[in-house]
C-alpha cells in the first residue's frame, strides 16, 4: 500500500510540474486539473526502455531530474509573465536585460540578506531536484514489473491518441511547446536583428521653423510606469483624484495653462527605453532589434532638431549606472547619469537618487543660468516597481545644498513592507502622489515663465498593478504660462485639465511630427493653396 501511495504521489507531483497555471496579477501559481502529455510520454518511454533491457542508471536519473526542473522553470516564466508583466516573455528580447534586474536586486540587499537569498534558492533548487529524482526512481523501480509496464505502455498509446483527437479538453498546454516557441523567438529575433540593417525608416518632415515656440525652454519629463490605470482603475483614481484637483487649483492660481491626452506606448509593463526612443524619434520601436537598429542609424530626433535650432540639450538619467549608447545616438550636449548627479544622501530604494534631487540638480546646473533655450529630458524613476520606499517631499529644495534634506536614511528594500502583493497597488498610488508633489514644486518654483513642460508616462505598470487594465495608453500633459503653447496641442486632440479619460489614437511615434507641425510658424494653409 505504501508503494502504491508513493507511485500515485509521484505521478500527481510530476503532473503538477507540467500543468500549473498562474494566479492573475500575482507571481503565485495554482494547480490545474489537467493531464500533462509529457508526463504520459515520459512514463511510456521509460516503460519501453526497461522492456528492451535498458538500465535506468543513477546518472540518467540525475540528468532527467535536472531537465524536469529546467522545464518547470520555463513553464513558470511563460505562465507568469502575462499575469505579472501583462505581456509574454520573449527569450530574445527580454533575456539580455535579466542580468540588470538581478544586479538591481543584489545591489539593494545587504550582504547578509543576499547570502540568505542565495542560500534559500540553493536549498529550493536542491530540494526540487531531489523530489524529481525520488519520483523518477520510484516509477523506474515499479516499471520493472511486467504487468504494470504493459499497462503503462497501453495507457500511453491511448492517451497520446486522445491528445491529438481532443488536445484542448483534458490536457494542459505542453511545456515542450512553450520551449519550442521560445526557441523560435530566438531564431526569429536573430533573423529580425539581421534584417534590421535594412529597415525602411519612415520619412520625416523636419522643415518646421519652430517659430511657434518663441524660444521657449522645453522640459520633457518621463514618469516611470505612469499608465492610464491610475485614472481608469477606481481603486487608483479614488485615492489620487483629490491630489490631481489640488494640483489643478494651484497651477491655475500660478497662471499656468494645461491640457492632457492619452498616448499609445509601444511597450507594456517595462521596456522604458523603447518608449523614450519612439517618442523622440517618431519611429515605432516595437521590439528590441528595432531599438538596436535605431541606435545604429542616422535618424533625426527631437534632440537633434532642437539642437539645430539653437537649443542646449541635456538629459537627466538617474537610473543609468552603466554605459549608455543611447546618449551617443541622441547627441545630448550633456548627460546627467547616476554618477554625474553627485547625490550623496541616503539611498531611496533600488534607484537611490530621489527624483526631487534630480530635478533640483539640473535646475542648479542648467536652468537658472541658461544663456540659450534649454531642452531637458528627465527620466524619473521613483515610481518604478516596487514603488517603495517613497521619499519624503522636501518643502525647501535648497536643503539638498546643505545635505539636510533627509534626517535619516530610508529602507532600501521594499519586500518587508508588504503584507502581500496586493499592497503594490496602494504603494503605486503613493509613489505617484510623490511624483505629483515634485512636478508641482518644479513647475511653481523652478520653471522659467517662457517654458513648455511635457509630462508623459513611458508605459503602463506591470500587470501586478493594473489588474484588468490591458490598455497600452499612458497620460500626457502639457503645462505653460504661455497659453498659446498649450493651445497648440488642441489639434492633436488634447483637452483642458489633468484627467484624460477619453481614449486617443495618438501614438508616441506620431509625437515628433505633430510637435514640429504645431509650432511651425509658417502658414501651411496658405502654402498649400498656392
Amino acid at each position: 500500500m505504501r508503494q502504491v501511495l508513493l507511485l500515485l504521489g509521484s505521478l500527481v507531483y510530476l503532473n503538477l510540474l507540467f500543468t500549473f497555471a498562474n494566479i492573475p496579477s500575482t507571481p503565485a501559481l495554482t494547480p490545474v486539473v489537467q493531464l500533462s502529455i509529457e508526463v504520459v510520454v515520459l512514463l511510456g518511454l521509460l516503460a519501453l526502455a526497461i522492456a528492451v533491457g535498458w538500465r535506468f542508471s543513477r546518472a540518467a536519473k540525475w540528468v532527467l531530474s535536472i531537465l524536469i526542473l529546467l522545464l518547470t522553470l520555463a513553464r513558470y516564466v511563460e505562465v507568469t509573465a502575462l499575469g505579472v508583466l501583462g505581456r509574454e516573455f520573449n527569450l530574445h528580447g527580454d533575456f539580455p536585460h535579466l542580468h540588470r534586474v538581478f544586479a538591481m536586486f543584489w545591489e539593494a540587499m545587504s550582504l547578509s540578506t543576499g547570502l540568505v537569498v542565495v542560500g534559500v534558492v540553493g536549498v529550493v533548487t536542491a530540494a526540487a531536484i531531489g523530489l524529481n529524482w525520488i519520483a523518477i526512481s520510484s516509477w523506474g523501480r515499479a516499471l520493472e514489473r511486467a504487468r504494470l509496464r504493459r499497462a503503462v505502455i497501453y495507457a500511453t498509446a491511448a492517451l497520446v491518441g486522445l491528445f491529438f483527437v481532443a488536445p484542448w479538453k483534458p490536457f494542459a498546454v505542453p511545456t515542450s511547446a512553450i520551449v519550442a516557441k521560445q526557441l523560435q523567438n530566438l531564431r526569429s529575433g536573430e533573423a529580425e536583428q539581421r534584417a534590421a540593417v535594412e529597415v525602411e525608416w519612415p520619412s520625416q518632415n523636419l522643415a518646421s521653423n519652430l517659430e511657434g515656440l518663441g524660444g521657449a525652454n522645453l522640459f520633457l519629463i518621463f514618469l516611470e510606469s505612469y499608465g492610464v490605470t491610475l485614472i481608469e482603475d477606481a481603486h487608483h483614481y479614488d485615492a489620487i483624484a483629490p491630489r490631481y484637483a489640488q494640483l489643478a487649483r494651484n497651477l491655475d492660481r500660478a497662471g499656468y495653462s494645461f491640457a492632457s491626452s492619452q498616448i499609445q506606448s509601444p511597450t507594456f509593463g517595462g521596456g522604458s527605453w523603447r518608449a523614450h526612443a519612439t517618442f523622440l524619434s517618431g519611429f515605432q520601436v516595437a521590439s528590441e532589434h528595432l531599438y538596436n537598429a535605431l541606435l545604429d542609424s542616422n535618424r533625426e530626433t527631437l534632440v537633434s532638431v532642437l539642437s539645430r535650432h539653437g537649443y542646449r540639450t541635456v538629459a537627466a538619467e538617474p537610473g543609468i549606472k552603466w554605459f549608455w549608447p543611447d546618449g551617443q545616438f541622441y547627441g545630448f550636449d550633456r548627460i546627467y547619469a547616476f554618477d554625474d548627479l553627485g547625490y550623496d544622501g541616503p539611498a531611496m530604494g533600488w534607484w537611490k537618487i530621489p527624483d526631487q534631487f534630480t530635478l533640483y540638480r539640473v535646475y542648479q546646473d542648467e536652468v537658472r543660468n541658461a544663456r540659450a533655450p534649454l531642452f531637458a529630458k528627465f527620466s524619473l524613476i521613483m515610481s518604478h516597481i516596487p514603488y517603495f520606499p517613497v521619499p519624503n517631499y522636501v518643502e525647501d529644495w535648497s536643503r539638498f545644498d546643505s545635505g539636510t534634506a533627509f534626517d535619516a536614511g530610508l529602507k532600501s528594500v521594499a519586500h518587508d513592507a508588504y503584507a502581500d502583493l496586493r499592497e503594490l497597488s496602494t504603494w503605486y498610488v503613493e509613489a505617484f502622489r510623490y511624483e505629483i508633489d515634485i512636478v508641482e514644486g518644479f513647475l511653481l518654483e523652478y520653471v522659467p515663465d517662457n517654458s513648455l513642460v511635457i509630462v508623459v508616462g513611458d508605459h503602463q505598470p506591470p500587470k501586478l498593478v493594473t489588474h484588468n487594465n490591458d490598455s497600452w495608453a499612458v497620460p500626457i500633459h502639457v503645462f505653460s504660462k504661455r497659453e498659446d503653447l498649450v493651445r497648440a496641442f488642441d489639434v492633436l486632440g488634447f483637452e483642458d485639465g489633468l484627467i484624460p479619460l477619453s481614449p486617443s489614437a495618438l501614438r508616441m511615434a506620431d509625437f515628433l511630427d505633430g510637435f514640429l507641425e504645431i509650432y511651425d510658424g509658417r502658414d501651411r494653409t496658405a502654402t498649400s493653396d498656392e
